[in-house]
């Protein structure tokens, strides 16, 4: 719970999502492969890339429901977050 209430680790995931947004500029796939190479080393299964793409278009779905303007990057500095949240991410094997 301490890594999803985290100030410092949302202002990173906002940071990551900024970077992939940019170098991946409207390619929705190679953005969400670019933050897993980055966040754990890997690229995503073909299960991974589906459900990252439902994940992101829901966010930011709700987002807009809310009337925000920068829905779209708000709903992938939640993606990037998810990312860091991983056990992957966290632990060493």
């Amino acid at each position: 719970l301490m890594l999803m209430n985290n100030a410092i680790l949302r202002r990173y995931s906002m940071g990551l999502a900024e970077r992939i947004r940019k170098e991946c500029t409207n390619d929705e796939s190679a953005a969400i492969e670019r933050g897993y190479q980055l966040a754990l080393g890997r690229d995503p299964s073909d299960r991974e890339l589906a459900k990252s793409r439902q994940f992101i278009a829901a966010q930011q779905h709700a987002y807009q429901a809310e009337g925000r303007d920068n829905a779209e990057l708000l709903a992938w500095g939640d993606y990037c977050q998810v990312l860091f949240c991983l056990n992957e991410f966290i632990y060493i094997r």
